[in-house]
């Protein structure tokens, strides 16, 4: 996980590695930020959007019209118009050329707790970090929710839960509890953070991989479906323009109640 440092100004302009990237500066925002998501709410992607029709000035596709992105050219490595697309019923990231993108499904107003899940997958390829996470509305980094969270080259992703920043950066678990099934495999797995008041859960395909009751956040939060540069490279650093791949979406889902059961096969 790493953080860079627009988003650290509140703790000093350094780029800290072991952290995570999340929304740029905002003056990004577009106007007029997207409505909570209703309960019940379930996005499947049924409408196509070709690439290089995706809006480049972060705003949303009219077929989607709260997945705000970050517009072309932020941080020098997101590039909505080059790298996503809806495609056969999947949200799809087309990393090349040393480009990627951030989409947020329920743009910058978000929710305060209950059951939000992601089904996804990704093609196992270099020079790229995928961390899709909950991130406070209020852009103090107080609160992280990372998951699933791993370079794209790893088999397995974590999650992880931000505890502090000073004065040592600590997450808890601290990045070793993997999820029991790969996300390169062919088939779709459901990843799901389930949030109260008194605790965060995070689960694979309804098996629950951990389980946080400590510095649990209680002020709205929005999700971040963020694919990066690899942690392995230091700004300016790049990822090699010949490496590709695809990571997918294939449904998000979210219920304002922390009690339902979670999405399993």
């Amino acid at each position: 996980m790493r953080r860079t440092a627009w988003a650290l100004a509140c703790i000093g302009p350094l780029l800290l590695a072991g952290c995570t990237a999340a929304d740029p500066p905002s003056t990004v925002r577009p106007p007029g930020p997207a409505s909570p998501p209703p309960a019940g709410y379930v996005e499947e992607f049924d409408t196509p959007v070709p690439l290089g029709q995706w809006p480049a000035d972060g705003s949303a596709p009219a077929a989607y019209p709260d997945y705000l992105t970050y517009r072309d050219g932020t941080s020098g490595k997101y590039f909505p118009s080059e790298v996503l697309s809806v495609r056969n019923g999947v949200l799809d990231w087309w990393c090349h050329d040393s480009q990627a993108a951030a989409v947020l499904p329920f743009g910058y107003e978000g929710f305060q707790f209950g059951t939000y899940t992601v089904r996804m997958r990704t093609d196992r390829f270099p020079g790229y970090h995928i961390a899709f996470l909950l991130w406070p509305n209020d852009d103090q980094w107080t609160h992280e929710l990372d998951g699933p969270e791993g370079e794209t080259t790893a088999t397995h992703p974590y999650p992880a839960v931000l505890q502090t920043t000073d004065p040592a950066i600590t997450f808890a678990p601290a990045r070793t509890s993997r999820v029991p099934y790969s996300w390169n495999d062919a088939e779709f797995h459901d990843y799901t953070w389930q949030w109260g008041p008194e605790f965060v859960a995070f689960f694979q395909d309804g098996v629950e991989v951990t389980r946080v009751t400590t510095n649990v956040p209680q002020e709205p939060m929005h999700p971040v479906l963020q694919v990066e540069f690899s942690n392995t490279l230091q700004d300016p650093e790049k990822p090699d323009p010949a490496f590709s791949g695809h990571v997918y979406v294939d449904r998000v889902s979210y219920d304002p109640s922390y009690t339902v059961p979670v999405p399993a096969p």
